[in-house]
């Protein structure tokens, strides 16, 4: 008789039950490139639109952590799809609470051309800051004065 050899075998530990695998858990914003607007006025007209910019840039200026303005310019599409613009100027008065400034908006297809003066608070949520405010348009007599709201955020995607 010959003698018998075995080979070896190896087998891989086994895992132990009730454990997961780690997921992935890195999420990132679209590489879209492009900036949002959304802007909601109402009052003696309303205008509703959320929109990607088309081009231009909206920055949200910061120092550290701190967001110290909104500013910048660009075209996105309005309501009834065609080019509309948009300018921001929003900056924080001094080290306080207060914000002031301007929101330009022009959609020529849906007759909106205005500059509304901004006066409030604004809050920031990662790469979106947003804001509201009132404000009184001057319209014809006898509606010499229509108050108006304004509702908006600028998502800066760089």
């Amino acid at each position: 008789d010959k003698p018998t050899t075995t080979a070896p075998t190896t087998t891989a530990p086994a895992k132990p039950t009730g454990t997961v695998e780690p997921a992935n858990t890195t999420t990132a914003k679209p590489a879209t490139g492009a900036d949002r607007v959304t802007l909601d006025i109402g009052g003696s007209f309303n205008y509703s639109v959320s929109s990607e910019l088309l081009s231009g840039d909206l920055k949200v200026q910061r120092s550290g952590d701190d967001v110290r303005a909104i500013v910048g310019r660009g075209e996105f599409s309005g309501p009834s799809g065609e080019p509309a613009s948009v300018i921001m100027n929003v900056r924080r008065l001094w080290m306080s609470d207060l914000w002031v400034g301007s929101v330009t908006v022009r959609d020529n297809a849906d007759d909106v051309k205005h500059r509304i003066p901004y006066v409030g608070q604004v809050e920031v949520d990662g790469d979106t800051v947003s804001g509201s405010g009132n404000w009184i348009s001057l319209g014809t007599f006898p509606n010499l004065f229509q108050p108006m709201t304004l509702d908006w955020s600028v998502e800066d995607s760089a």
